[in-house]
């Protein structure tokens, strides 16, 4: 391997890890208030439903069974990659910022969806709900990183 492409593979890890270090440590500012945002709106979604809840800070008690949104079901790990990757891959600043932005509403909104999906297997057979939770984590974690990087790498050519 020649040594220009060397360095550019060392250049982007070395921003790819100060940047999601940087994210992680900063998250400790701000984590607990995106985990009670995702707990009000998920217990919200439940209560019009008909499905009745009480919230407490971020855990959400149903009749029979509770979950917590804690700082791995909140998305913010997923959309650090995402960012750390973003800012790391050599590209104008706008295509970064825009990528940025929409990473996050969509890492929040299929982070939404997948807790919603968790939950309702929950509902359904509390005996593989936690099976489920952890493949659906998992798959979520490729999904949504890898899909949206690549969506992000191959668009805004124009930006």
């Amino acid at each position: 391997m020649e040594t220009g492409k060397i360095k550019e593979i060392g250049r982007f890890l070395l921003i790819f890890c100060v940047t999601f270090l940087g994210l992680y440590v900063s998250s400790f500012f701000y984590s607990g208030f995106v985990q009670k945002a995702m707990a009000f709106l998920q217990s919200a979604l439940w209560n019009f439903l008909g499905e009745e809840n009480y919230l407490h800070e971020t855990i959400i008690k149903f009749e029979k069974h509770s979950i917590e949104i804690s700082f791995l079901c909140s998305g913010l790990i997923e959309w650090f990659v995402l960012v750390a990757a973003m800012v790391a891959t050599p590209c104008k600043i706008r295509k970064k910022i825009l990528g940025i932005g929409l990473s996050f509403v969509a890492v929040f909104i299929f982070n939404f969806f997948r807790i919603f999906v968790s939950t309702y297997v929950l509902f359904l057979n509390a005996d593989i709900a936690n099976i489920v939770h952890e493949v659906l984590f998992r798959i979520s974690l490729f999904v949504i990183i890898a899909g949206i990087y690549y969506v992000w790498l191959n668009s805004f050519k124009n930006v």
